[in-house]
């Protein structure tokens, strides 16, 4: 349920109107995988619990609800988001008469907390409202989970390219910027569901491509350590229960690679109604060849073959009372 719409003219409220920037600034090379606890810049933080620092020290962004706000607005950066989707993610459809006024009175403290004096160089993330709702202005370098987004697609890259070391080490950096689940506390409320699980899938696709860098760089023993950990957490994701089998077999593992096998196989004939995928059977026939396993393991995004229980979609939406 968290809403965003195109357009939108910075300022009092009003009827509609059209033609707003996004007001994200992109970062060159280097201006990503700043730790959020790293001092002195500007960081709004979503990957573990919600946080705006600067200069070294933690904002106040008050409650539950203000933090939904906040969450609402830094998830669709740039971009208005209409009052009627924030009031849904902040009640959850519950909303009380008063719900508008507390709502701009949320955006109002969040301002304050924005708004330090000790910011000579004008690089303050800026909350603007308008006619098409209220917009968060902010640099990627500045959000957490877009310099992870970032990494990832860098080490995916340099591993497509053939350079699993870099891969390894971009793949380390996005990891090294989560602090906890995403969203923190909010990931719980049906308006941020959707979004903390594609951002966990950032998480797991540098988890999965840590360990293949491993594999690729003959660090069996590693990747079986952390694939352990994956494969476990996700039993019906084919890609890391492959993955580990590869390295099992290659550290002398070949009976506990065939059993991984029949779990999964079993896992996925009961609970989901298939066999298993073509690269996951293609290991185990390997396996039972005893062929040597390719030297590096195929790249693949998480998700493709991997269970879920159900998702929350957005949802757009508007009301009277445009943001002030």
């Amino acid at each position: 349920m968290i809403g965003s719409a195109g357009g939108g003219t910075d300022g009092g409220a009003g009827g509609r109107s059209g033609g707003a920037g996004n007001g994200v600034g992109g970062a060159g090379d280097g201006a990503y995988g700043a730790d959020c606890r790293a001092d002195g810049a500007w960081q709004l933080c979503a990957l573990g619990p919600l946080e705006i620092r600067f200069g070294g020290g933690s904002l106040p962004i008050g409650g539950t609800r203000q933090r939904a706000v906040l969450a609402t607005l830094l998830l669709s950066p740039g971009r208005p988001v209409p009052v009627g989707p924030l009031i849904d993610n902040v009640w959850g459809g519950r909303e009380p008469a008063s719900a508008l006024n507390t709502l701009q009175s949320y955006v109002s403290r969040l301002r304050t907390a924005l708004a330090r004096p000790g910011d000579t160089g004008g690089s303050a993330p800026r909350l603007l409202g308008g006619p098409s709702g209220y917009r968060l202005v902010v640099r990627d370098e500045q959000l957490d989970y877009r310099r992870a987004e970032w990494l990832l697609d860098t080490a995916r890259a340099a591993f497509a390219g053939g350079d699993p070391a870099a891969a390894h080490t971009s793949a380390r950096e996005s990891l090294a910027l989560w602090r906890g689940p995403a969203l923190g506390e909010l990931q719980g409320l049906p308006a941020f569901q959707w979004e903390a699980a594609r951002l966990d899938e950032v998480r797991l696709g540098a988890e999965q491509l840590v360990a293949q860098a491993d594999l690729a760089l003959g660090r069996s023993e590693e990747a079986v350590a952390r694939l352990r950990r994956l494969a476990s957490g996700h039993p019906l994701w084919e890609q890391p229960q492959a993955l580990l089998m590869q390295a099992l077999y290659r550290t002398g593992r070949q009976a506990e690679a065939l059993a991984l096998y029949q779990r999964t196989r079993r896992r996925l004939v009961d609970e989901l109604g298939i066999e298993p995928g073509a690269e996951l059977a293609g290991v185990h026939r390997a396996i039972l060849r005893q062929d040597p396993l390719p030297g590096r393991a195929q790249e693949s995004a998480p998700g493709g073959r991997l269970a879920r229980s159900g998702s929350v979609e957005r949802h757009g939406g508007d009301r009277a009372g445009g943001p002030r």
